[in-house]
This record gives structure tokens, sequence and C-alpha cells, in this order.
């Protein structure tokens, strides 16, 4: 694994001492190298031709998040990386303000150590965890009808049937999905059909034998990322909330810092795919693995 920070985030102003970041990440048992790429980061697809083609996993520390990954999936694909496996975290905009720059470099150490520990339990995706869509924008010409538009990849649920108890009768995951998607076969199998999932994500917490793995979304990965954000670290931020955000939301936060806006710097933001994932037993683990509070930020 390796993480690549853009060396703007260490400007005057920025409020990060990327020093101090690297210097406590190198202590830290994540064991992944950290590289500085010039900026600026609005395409970080470029940055993959760093030499990490042979890097199992990614994380990028950007200024700011860019809601189109197409360009950096299908960059990653090109040089035979998991897109799944990449992890693109905003440090910019922190700290928030009236608060002294080594609290924007504690969070960042935060942030980054978090989507290492995401990225390190990164089991790898199938080809049935892949959903290819076609997606014109909003102002489509008549010429370009007759082109196709970049092909995307959207990550989905996919069924370990060794481990699925569809054949007995369990159904709880078909029962769960709120679009239909799953449904069992005559012959007892469970099988997902890609059209109608969102990847919202609601069948992953409900089935009892976790037979269901979701790349870049799994139980295992976001555990990991909850816990090393909640775990020792140096600095004033004892007192930490767990902020969990669907990908619109963390849009709209990233927005609030871009426009100097602040919000409290105890909340570290953890992305899922769909508030429709969340259970409230997760909220319980936080709170007792020590976070001080729990937030919830779904979709406007």
């Amino acid at each position: 694994m390796t993480i690549l920070l853009c060396e703007d985030l260490g400007l005057p102003g920025s409020g990060l001492d990327l020093d101090a970041v690297e210097g406590w990440i190198a202590t830290q048992a994540i064991g992944a190298p950290v590289l500085r790429v010039a900026g600026p980061c609005e395409r970080p697809a470029r940055w993959l031709d760093q030499g990490v083609r042979n890097a199992r996993g990614l994380v990028l520390g950007v200024c700011a998040l860019n809601s189109d990954r197409h360009e950096l999936d299908a960059q990653a694909r090109t040089l035979g990386l998991d897109p799944f496996g990449i992890e693109v975290v905003a440090l910019r905009g922190h700290p928030p303000r009236g608060h002294p720059p080594s609290v924007g470099t504690e969070r960042a150490r935060l942030l980054l150590a978090a989507a290492a520990a995401k990225v390190q339990v990164y089991q790898g995706s199938r080809p049935e965890s892949a959903k290819p869509i076609l997606r014109w924008g909003p102002d489509v010409s008549r010429r370009a009808l007759f082109t196709l538009p970049p092909m995307r990849y959207e990550a989905i649920p996919s069924i370990r049937e060794a481990a699925c108890a569809a054949g007995e009768g369990c159904r709880v995951c078909a029962k769960t999905c709120p679009h239909g998607a799953l449904a069992a076969l005559t012959d007892g199998r469970m099988v997902l059909s890609p059209a109608p999932c969102t990847g919202c994500g609601a069948c992953v917490p409900a089935c009892p034998r976790t037979a269901i793995d979701f790349p870049g979304s799994s139980l295992a990965q976001l555990e990991a990322q909850v816990a090393a954000l909640l775990g020792p670290a140096p600095g004033a931020l004892d007192a930490r909330g767990v902020l969990f955000v669907c990908p619109r939301s963390a849009q709209d936060l990233d927005e609030l810092g871009r426009r100097g806006h602040s919000y409290p710097p105890g909340w570290f933001p953890v992305a899922i795919p769909c508030m429709g994932m969340l259970t409230p037993a997760w909220v319980l683990q936080c709170l007792d693995q020590g976070a001080a509070a729990v937030g919830l930020l779904p979709c406007p």
C-alpha cells in the first residue's frame, strides 16, 4: 500500500505540517510509504503514474474531493489496479476556523491512518461486484447520441454461495433490499440482479452469515476505519465523534470547507454508500469504542 499526498497541502495557509504527518505515519504500524506529488490535485488520476503500478492499495490525500472519479478509476484499471481499493481523503479546509494549525495536522494524521486501515483489510473485488454504467451528461447533442460515453463501474454487493444460507430457507437479504434486487432461485441459490441494485449496501449488515461482499464498503473495512479514528493519537483531539455520511452529503461537507465555513474539529466523517446500510448496532459499537458522539448526515 502507498500513500500519496498533494504537495499543495503543505503551502502556507493550508494549516498542515506535512513533515509531521509523514513522521507520525512512519512511526505507526501502517507500513506504507508516503510520497509527495506535485499539485494541483483536481485530477489525481495522473498520480497513478508515480511508480504505483504494483501497489495493492492506495490512499490519496488531496485538497478537496472530486465527485467524478471516472478518470481515476479508468486510469487505475489501465494500470492493473483495483479502483475499489483506492481511498481518496480530502485534507484541506482543516483545521476549522479558530483552531491552531496543529489541530489540522492531527486531523490529517487520523484521517490518513483510518483510510490506510480501511485499505489494508481490503480483500479485492470480483467481476460481479463491478456494475458497468453508461451515463451521458445533462446536455447531450444529436451527434453525441451516435457515440458511447465512457464506461463507468460502480461497486455493488456480491454473494458468496459457500457461506449463504439461502439453501436452508434464509431470505433475510431479499426482504431487506429496498429495490427488489435479490431473489432466491428454484434451486435455493440467492442471486443479485445488477440492474435494479443501487449499491446501497442495506443487505450487507442484514445477512446473518456475512455472506455478502461489498468491495470498498465491507463490514471489516468500516470496522478498521472507525477503530483507527478512535485509536490512540497525539494532540488535543481527545473527544472524537464519528459522523456517518453518504457520498452526496460527504461532498456537501467538503464544499463547506472550500467556502470558508467550519464545523467542530472533533467530528470525523466516515463515508458509507447509503444511510440505509447503517444499523443501530454500528452506533452502539462506535460509542463502545470510545466515540464521544455519533452523528448521521443523510442525503439532503
